[in-house]
């Protein structure tokens, strides 16, 4: 057998790229859903979290950014919503 072969995948995923949000300056480490799935955040190696509208980022509507939050002195490797309250933990 030849060592250089490439292997190609005979599956496909049953689904299509529908939107691509371009927010972040870096890779997004993380991403977490609110209970009520209205928003949802994203956080990344650029030290930020970005608050989305999950309905406007389906569609790729351009006022779909809510909030921009700063001050983390690394790269955002964790998100959480709390279920019970109105709390997202970084």
């Amino acid at each position: 057998a030849d060592a250089t072969k490439i292997l190609t995948p005979k599956w496909h995923a049953p689904w299509r790229l529908n939107t691509v949000l371009s927010s972040h300056l870096g890779w997004v480490r993380s991403i977490a859903f609110d209970p009520t799935n209205d928003m949802f955040a994203t956080g990344g190696a650029d030290r930020v979290i970005k608050i989305f509208d999950l309905a406007k980022a389906c569609v790729g509507a351009p006022d779909a950014l809510k909030l921009t939050l700063t001050g983390h002195i690394s790269p955002v490797r964790g998100l959480a919503f709390s279920p019970l309250h109105a709390y997202l933990f970084s």
